[in-house]
């Protein structure tokens, strides 16, 4: 499913968690070879997995882009976003994050 850049938003708990870094590089990637994986989205378009492909597609000035809607039960929403990230490198103030929230 397609939608607009403009209508999806960050997870707050994702944004206390997990910084934003290495954009540039991500873009680029995407500008040469396209968007790999889909930006994983909930109901209300919060991004679950995808933040940096988000920045990174914005900043390459695209209006629409292929999502993946995850239903699930909202208690489990950290979990699941701390579950996405499991193959992320991590900085260790994001993995105390992580661990402060286990």
């Amino acid at each position: 499913m397609e939608v607009q850049i403009s209508a999806l938003k960050i997870n707050r708990f994702h944004e206390k968690i997990y910084l934003v870094n290495d954009i540039a590089d991500l873009a680029d990637s995407i500008q040469k070879d396209g968007l790999c994986d889909k930006i994983v989205i909930d109901e209300q378009n919060y991004i679950v997995s995808g933040v940096r492909r988000y920045y990174a597609v914005k900043k390459l000035g695209w209006e629409k882009v292929e999502v993946e809607v995850m239903n699930f039960d909202e208690k489990d929403e950290n979990q699941i976003i701390i579950a996405f990230n499991k193959q992320r490198v991590k900085t260790n103030r994001e993995k105390l994050n992580e661990a402060r929230y286990l």
